[in-house]
């Protein structure tokens, strides 16, 4: 079964690695990073706290929007 994940967030990392470490969190699941393109004039936010690089931006500006699955480790 091919499972396909739904919806897109408000919250983005700029970080690979850190939306790889979101995506599984501290469950024992596998998660998705989901990756996309945006104008930078769309960006509301930039936050850097723990060194997250997150960015806020509406769902639908982020466009080109694909998926891969992350394995726990």
């Amino acid at each position: 079964m091919k499972h396909q994940p739904s919806g897109y967030g408000f919250s983005w990392s700029l970080d690979r690695n850190i939306a790889r470490n979101f995506a599984t969190g501290d469950s024992h699941c596998n998660g998705f990073v989901y990756e996309g393109k945006a104008y930078r004039k769309d960006i509301i936010a930039y936050f850097d706290f723990r060194e997250e690089k997150e960015i806020v931006i509406l769902p639908e500006k982020v466009k080109g929007i694909h998926f891969e699955k992350v394995n726990i480790r």
